[in-house]
């Protein structure tokens, strides 16, 4: 196995141990990481569902999260604002 000294800093402590071969020709390792180590979760990425313009629902939740006000910004400020707003609101729904 590998690792990056970036890696090694960031989990001090860690290690890598080869279990035994069963019914295989690879040798399985266990990577063993201190409890105390920091595991970051990354943020899910929001895809917009096509099904989703199947559900009447749908295009309620756009329109009531599209139609409330923003922030004073240019109109591009403005349009992102209400994407941001639409994508808490399909997340919440769905």
């Amino acid at each position: 196995m590998l690792a990056s000294a970036t890696w090694v800093a960031e989990y001090d402590g860690a290690g890598v141990y080869h279990l035994p071969v069963q019914n295989s020709d690879h040798c399985p390792l266990l990577l063993e990481v201190p409890s105390g180590s920091m595991v970051v979760k990354r943020k899910k990425i929001f895809r917009f569902e096509a099904m989703w313009t199947k559900e009447e629902q749908c295009r309620g939740v756009i329109g009531k999260a599209w139609s409330e006000d923003t922030r004073e910004g240019s109109r591009m400020f403005k349009v992102t604002e209400k994407l941001k707003k639409c994508r808490v609101s399909l997340i919440a729904w769905s």
